[in-house]
C-alpha cells in the first residue's frame, strides 16, 4: 500500500472524476470498479500487487470518493465514466486488450461495457456482483448524511454494508479515511447520500447474455449478499463457458 500511486482527474460529461493509476503504461490494462458508496481507494491494498503485471486503474464514480456530484445519476453514465477512465489511464496502450473487474453494484456498469465494448476487452470479472433480474435497489433511508465532531469519532462509526467483520483493521482504517472529508460543519462521508434516489437504473441483467467478451463471476465463500440461487441464475443467464468460482474463506 506504500507503493506510489498516480492521482489524476478526467472530465466526463461535465463532472471531474477521480482516477488512480498503478504500474507502467504498456503493460496489459486492468480497470477496477468499486461498489455502492465506496471509492477508488477501496482497491488500494490489492492494486499495487496487480500492478506487477498490469497497468491498473481505479476511479470513483460521480457522487462517490473525490469525484463531483451530479443532479442526476445513471448506471449507463457510470459505464461511460469507466470507459473514459480506461482511456485516460492508458489501459489500451498494450498489445493485449484490457480487462475490467467490478465489485457489487459496480458490476451493473461493467455488464453494460461487456455488452457494448466487449470486442475491445479481454474479459469482465464480477466480484460478489448484484447482477440479478430484479433491480436490487438499496432500501430508502439506508444512506443519509451523517456528521461527526472529529476524525476519530467518524472513523469509529465506519461500517461495511452489509455489516460484517473488518478483516485486517489497517485496511478498513485506510478505506474509511479516504471516505471522509472535513468542512466547516465537521466530518462527513464523501459519497452523495441521495445518489440512489436520483439514479436512472439499469440492472445489467440482459447485458450478461449479450456480452461479447469472456465473463468470470467470483463470490466470497462466506458472502451474505449472494445466495446459491442467485449464482445459479447468473450461470443460466451468462454465455456458455463463463467462469464461476468461490473464494475460500472470503466474506
Amino acid at each position: 500500500m506504500a507503493e506510489p500511486v498516480e492521482e489524476r482527474w478526467v472530465d466526463v460529461e461535465g463532472a471531474a472524476i477521480e482516477l488512480l493509476c498503478w504500474g507502467d503504461v504498456g503493460k496489459p490494462g486492468l480497470l477496477l470498479v468499486h461498489g455502492s458508496s465506496a471509492h477508488a481507494r477501496w482497491w488500494g491494498p490489492v492494486a499495487p500487487m496487480l500492478a506487477r503485471d498490469y497497468r491498473v486503474a481505479s476511479f470513483s464514480w460521480s457522487g462517490t470518493g473525490r469525484s463531483d456530484r451530479r443532479p442526476r445519476y445513471a448506471v449507463a453514465q457510470t459505464a461511460r465514466e469507466a470507459w473514459a477512465a480506461m482511456h485516460a489511464a492508458g489501459l489500451f496502450a498494450a498489445d493485449a486488450r484490457p480487462v475490467i473487474a467490478c465489485h457489487s453494484f459496480g458490476s451493473k456498469a461493467g455488464a453494460l461495457l461487456a455488452a457494448e465494448h466487449g470486442d475491445r476487452l479481454n474479459g469482465a470479472i464480477f466480484v460478489d456482483s448484484l447482477l440479478l433480474a430484479d433491480e436490487m435497489r438499496p432500501p430508502e433511508g439506508l444512506y443519509r448524511e451523517r456528521r461527526y465532531d472529529g476524525l476519530v469519532d467518524a472513523l469509529a462509526r465506519f461500517r461495511f454494508a452489509p455489516d460484517q467483520g473488518a478483516g485486517h483493521p489497517y485496511i478498513a482504517d485506510d478505506i474509511a479515511r479516504a471516505a471522509l472529508r472535513e468542512d466547516d460543519a465537521g466530518w462527513t462521508w464523501r459519497f452523495d447520500p441521495d445518489l440512489f434516489q436520483r439514479l436512472d437504473f439499469e440492472s445489467g441483467w440482459n447485458e450478461i447474455a449479450q456480452a461479447t467478451c469472456p465473463l468470470a463471476f467470483l463470490r466470497g465463500e462466506e458472502s451474505i449478499v449472494l445466495v446459491d440461487a442467485d449464482v445459479e441464475a447468473q450461470r443460466r443467464q451468462a454465455q456458455p463457458g463463463s467462469i464461476f468460482l468461490d473464494i475460500p474463506g472470503a466474506g
